[in-house]
């Protein structure tokens, strides 16, 4: 479908609204197995379509990554955020979403 860059948009768009579900769903369900499986593999789907992922879909998948342990991908993702929107809203939640899964990772918490 290379011909029709349109559809494949509304892929991906239809994809990152899955993703944001589930996230929500795993940050009020942290131990639920099934959310947390589910949203990897929907991670896994777009994973190979990063490198054309705008900003904001970028920040969908952070939250993502970060909500099933993926803090170096989530890490990976925001350094691309900062570099495609560096002055952005988009860059500033990102920068302060990796921050605060840091902060929790090292508090244990």
């Amino acid at each position: 479908m290379m011909g029709y860059p349109g559809i494949q948009k509304v892929r991906i768009d239809k994809k990152g609204v899955e993703i944001e579900r589930l996230t929500k769903g795993l940050e009020k369900k942290t131990n639920d197995k099934i959310i947390h499986k589910e949203l990897e593999q929907k991670l896994g789907e777009i994973k190979e379509r990063e490198s054309v992922l705008s900003p904001k879909m970028l920040l969908t998948v952070v939250h993502a990554q970060i909500a099933t342990g993926q803090q170096e991908q989530a890490y990976k993702n925001v350094e691309r955020i900062l570099s495609l929107a560096p002055h952005s809203a988009v860059a500033d939640e990102a920068s302060r979403l990796l921050e605060t899964a840091k902060i929790n990772k090292d508090s244990g918490g």
